[in-house]
């Protein structure tokens, strides 16, 4: 991901959600899940519909 290899710091992660849930993923989508399971910070995610 971009956000490892990033030459600044950054606190936290805002992120938009289309918000088409499956069995899997109730909230949101993958790349939402991966974001969430990779970076070290803090990581909001809403869901616009």
């Amino acid at each position: 991901m971009a956000l490892e290899n990033a030459d600044i710091a950054v606190d936290h992660v805002v992120l938009a959600a289309h918000g088409r849930p499956d069995e899997r993923r109730p909230l949101y989508g993958s790349v939402s899940e991966t974001v969430i399971r990779r970076v070290p910070v803090p990581v909001a995610v809403t869901v616009v519909r």
